[in-house]
């Protein structure tokens, strides 16, 4: 076996095996638990916000892309569960911008040096992302634990 098909044939299985440490997504719903109990002073609010914009685009790639309904259902749903309930319980809280991006940025390095830690690259791998995402691939850890038991569950 050649070094491509090496390559090809461990991407396949990183793709078949989302990982939670990897998607950016869950590290900042752990920092909203976290802060949630007290173990870290600094608040996700900012983060959580422009995530959610994020999802957004995700979402209407997925319209655009015809991808199936239970698919964006699902989709919707986690979102709501990672960072709607979230950003409703911090509702009633001032974004303290300076402070927020600031440790949003610390978030961040730390995101892509643990994604070049795991050899991501962290571009490719994002491009990655929201392509299977736009395309109704089993893509993201959640996504890939609970569709195919729905898809069973439904009969189809």
């Amino acid at each position: 076996m050649n070094q491509n098909s090496m390559n090809q044939n461990s991407m396949n299985q990183n793709s078949m095996n989302p990982r939670f440490d990897l998607i950016l997504s869950y590290w900042i719903f752990a920092w909203f638990i976290l802060y949630l109990y007290d173990v870290v002073p600094y608040s996700p609010h900012l983060a959580l916000v422009l995530a959610l914009l994020f999802e957004f685009v995700i979402l209407f790639a997925m319209i655009y892309n015809r991808t199936s309904n239970y698919y964006i259902a699902l989709f919707v749903i986690i979102t709501i569960i990672i960072k709607g309930i979230p950003l409703y319980i911090l509702r009633n809280e001032t974004i303290d911008y300076a402070s927020q991006m600031f440790y949003m940025g610390v978030l961040m390095v730390t995101y892509v040096g643990w994604l070049l830690i795991n050899k991501k690259n962290p571009i490719d791998y994002y491009k990655t992302q929201i392509y299977g995402l736009s395309q109704g691939k089993e893509t993201t850890p959640a996504i890939s634990i609970i569709y195919p038991y729905l898809m069973r569950f439904l009969g189809k």
